[in-house]
């Protein structure tokens, strides 16, 4: 819809004016004002009718808006949008205007751009963003139109939204002096005596192996001296649920460096390593509306989709499911009956109060014979190490209060025998995945 702007109508006041006057003044000065007036008037007309010209132009203009793929929480991510004219007119000094997530970085390029498409031609804007994980709004792009005077305006969206999901960069694990024998894509095995469901190999017999493992060919081979026995391997695979909290308080923090990015990003490499070694593993926080344990390397897509099902609007503008509530809903229902490892990232913002609640939770879940591991991100202390001088100094200041609510709840958790890991965001995988190794090798 075209629309007047201000100029328009202080025009037209002006002309009003001018015809008013032309009324009162002397007969032989009459017409200069009624002639000014009439000169304004058709001024706007004119105005109008080019606006009307080049809004016709944008009923063949097709528009195509392409944002790279896959977007990763970090790397840049180019956004380019292609404007093809159709039709044999020019649209001349056209705005177009590309929106992105706020809590997006832009690093190249403008959102704003005047632009002239030639007929039968087509233009190409291109930006350079950072995403941030999660689940973001692209607004649709809008074009806007002014006549050369500026009297009118047109505006219209030419794009629809487009929601688009910010997956993870995963991190490696290091060697973590463990040993076991894996497989890729397969179940982690561990070597045990005169147990298991799968043949091994064949080692030479030690005092104590049941002589119904003796393999009597190979033995028969060596002439009988030497007596040999089958080997088999015992399957050891985890239940591993990764329960997020995705309160308000989760996005506190420098730009990129949230405890929910980190959460998200070390969730989603734990996922990996442990799909990778044939465990089962599940995503689960208020989005993801019906979690399930999925396992297999091809299962990764599914998961890492789900801890990356976070809509940042939704966050910012309502609260949050408490962690206790969401692991008595989602969580419980969907929990087999042993070999189940429940991870809790969490902020602990509420320190001794929400400490308490994740207690109360914790112990039911392990009278049920589960594993229970809390994941507190140290945000503060990892923020603190990228700051220098005064800077440094007012960020523990400020900080201080929350640190100490938080290693309130900490202890508390640790009182109550519920193993915490309290690291720097960058350690947190490393640390938890050598965890789930400890657990294996207990149940093996």
């Amino acid at each position: 819809m075209i629309r007047a702007t201000n100029r328009t109508r202080a025009m037209l006041v002006v002309a009003a004016t001018l015809v008013a006057a032309a009324f009162i003044t002397p007969a032989g000065a009459a017409p200069i004002p009624a002639a000014t007036a009439v000169f304004l008037v058709l001024l706007i007309v004119v105005s109008r009718a080019s606006l009307n010209t080049q809004v016709g132009v944008i009923g063949s203009l097709r528009v195509e808006r392409i944002i790279s793929k896959p977007l990763i929480g970090g790397k840049p991510a180019t956004v380019e949008v292609v404007l093809r004219n159709n039709s044999l007119i020019p649209l001349e000094l056209v705005e177009v205007f590309i929106p992105y997530p706020r809590v997006f970085r832009r690093v190249k390029g403008s959102s704003t751009t005047l632009i002239t498409v030639p007929p039968k031609s087509s233009v190409e804007i291109s930006l350079e963003l950072i995403p941030r994980v999660g689940e973001h709004v692209f607004e649709p792009v809008k074009l806007v139109l002014r006549d050369a005077l500026g009297l009118f305006k047109f505006e219209a969206n030419v794009t629809g939204k487009k929601v688009v999901r910010v997956l993870p960069a995963l991190e490696g694990v290091k060697a973590l002096g463990v040993t076991y024998a894996s497989r890729p894509g397969e179940l982690s095995r561990t070597r045990r005596k005169g147990h298991g469901v799968e043949f091994y190999g064949i080692r030479e017999y030690v005092p104590g192996d049941e002589y119904r493992r003796i393999e009597w060919k190979a033995s028969a081979r060596h002439g009988m001296r030497r007596l040999f026995v089958k080997e088999f391997e015992h399957e050891v695979s985890l239940n591993i649920f990764l329960v997020l909290e995705t309160s308000l308080f989760m996005l506190s923090g420098g730009w990129g460096r949230t405890p929910l990015e980190y959460s998200v990003k070390a969730a989603a490499s734990i996922a990996a390593y442990a799909l990778r070694r044939g465990d089962s593993v599940a995503v689960i926080h208020r989005f993801v509306d019906r979690p399930a344990l999925v396992r297999g390397r091809k299962s990764l897509s599914r998961v890492i989709d789900d801890v990356s099902r976070l809509p940042w609007d939704t966050i910012l503008a309502s609260p949050d499911i408490r962690l206790r509530d969401l692991v008595l809903r989602k969580l419980m229902p969907t929990l087999p009956r042993e070999r189940n490892v429940i991870i809790m990232f969490t902020i602990l913002y509420g320190g001794v109060d929400e400490a308490k609640e994740i207690v109360e939770v914790a112990s039911k879940l392990k009278a049920l014979g589960n594993t229970v591991m809390v994941i507190v991100p140290m945000v503060e202390a990892f923020e603190a190490k990228t700051l220098e001088g005064i800077e440094a100094a007012v960020y523990r200041l400020r900080s201080l209060g929350t640190l100490k609510s938080k290693m309130e709840g900490i202890r508390l958790l640790l009182r109550h025998g519920i193993p915490t890991v309290t690291a720097l965001p960058s350690e947190i995988t490393d640390i938890v995945v050598a965890r789930l190794e400890s657990i294996r090798s207990s149940m093996a």
